[in-house]
């Protein structure tokens, strides 16, 4: 049995914890075992594990000093294998954790910059980051150019580097098929951040030429922006037109019932909800940003962030042109299921557990 500890700095719902969990429920439970450690007190993903331990550690800011102690204690009584922590938080204190207990391996996984540090990383952090990769024996990333942007930041850890993108559900896909003249439902799905660009979406709706009287825009996610993005719909008149349903915990229903699926981030590194779109039978068109171009690939429509007259007129040529609409979602249906299944993650996975752990 090879036993993995996942140490994340929370648990509760995000797109990097629904990763968490689905890699852990679909592993071969006779080979692989598994614990999650949270640094922090969330745990509302806990509920969705089928196998495996999860717990807190419930350490709060200004409370690290001892932390890196506390988790070297629990991987020790757990009796892992191997240590994979995930993004900054967790990376010093799981780095020196796995040497306190001495573990025999720790990978750690890059899932890209959160919303502060789209521009870059400072000084201090690239220091302490390459120090950290050189005592680290794998990074995962989840497309090419996430492994880039590591790379020039923090260096090259001993074992190498490894690419391995989410995983994404398969639904059974059933869609309408929208005929010219129809009324055009843009989606976007995604919290409602600066990072994500939602004002140029906006902008780029108001003036899509053909806009329809039944046209609409939906947003579906909460955050900081919400009154800011409800303003702006107001300002540009289209706000009957655009629709803001908050938080939406499964989306399934949303792309099933949209026409094109708009990513406009200023920065991205593996987007889930383009995926999600794509495996939907959805048209995608997104910022040519991060791991955009990766996961999109020739199967959707790419363009330069911020660029409003660009996705203008992208939504309003596919608006118009249904064929080549339904051209592009089968297209990214086909790239999802060859290139993001569950079941390439998980193999993915489990043949580097089984590497690093020495039990290939």
């Amino acid at each position: 049995m090879i036993r993995i500890a996942h140490i994340v700095a929370s648990f509760d719902v995000g797109g990097l914890q629904k990763g968490v969990v689905n890699l852990i429920n679909r592993t071969d439970a006779g080979t692989f075992t598994h614990l999650v450690l949270s640094l922090g007190p969330g745990m509302a993903m806990a509920e969705r594990l089928t196998v495996g331990e999860a717990e807190s550690l419930g350490v709060s800011t200004g409370e690290r000093r001892s932390l890196a102690r506390a988790i070297a204690e629990r991987i020790r009584q757990f009796g892992a294998d191997v240590v994979h922590t995930r993004n900054w938080p967790t990376f010093a204190d799981g780095c020196r954790a796995r040497r306190r207990a001495k573990i025999k391996a720790h990978i750690h996984g890059y899932h890209g910059r959160d919303a502060s540090g789209a521009v870059g990383f400072g000084w201090k952090r690239r220091i302490v980051g390459k120090i950290l990769t050189r005592f680290t024996d794998r990074i995962v990333v989840l497309t090419r150019a996430m492994g880039n942007e590591y790379r020039n930041e923090f260096g090259t850890p001993r074992g190498g580097m490894r690419v391995i993108p989410n995983g994404v559900e398969l639904p059974d896909v059933v869609r309408r098929r929208r005929a010219v003249g129809d009324p055009y439902r843009v989606l976007a799905v995604g919290r409602l951040d600066p990072v994500k660009d939602y004002a140029s979406l906006l902008q780029a709706f108001a003036s899509m030429h053909g806009r329809g009287p039944e046209d609409r825009l939906v947003i579906a996610g909460d955050g900081p922006e919400r009154d800011g993005l409800r303003l702006a719909a107001q300002r540009a008149g289209i706000v009957d037109s655009v629709e803001m349903p908050g938080l939406v915990r499964d989306p399934s229903r949303l792309y099933g019932e949209a026409d094109v699926f708009v990513q406009s981030s200023l920065y991205e590194g593996m987007s889930n909800t383009i995926a999600e779109a794509m495996a939907s039978g959805l048209p995608v068109i997104a910022t040519a940003v991060g791991g955009n171009p990766d996961v999109v690939g020739d199967a959707g429509i790419l363009y330069r962030s911020g660029d409003v007259s660009a996705l203008a007129d992208r939504l309003a040529e596919l608006r118009a042109d249904p064929d080549r609409a339904t051209g592009l979602a089968a297209a990214a249906r086909a790239r999802v299921e060859s290139e993001f299944s569950y079941e390439r993650m998980v193999g993915s996975y489990e043949e580097l557990y089984r590497d690093v752990s020495g039990r290939s």
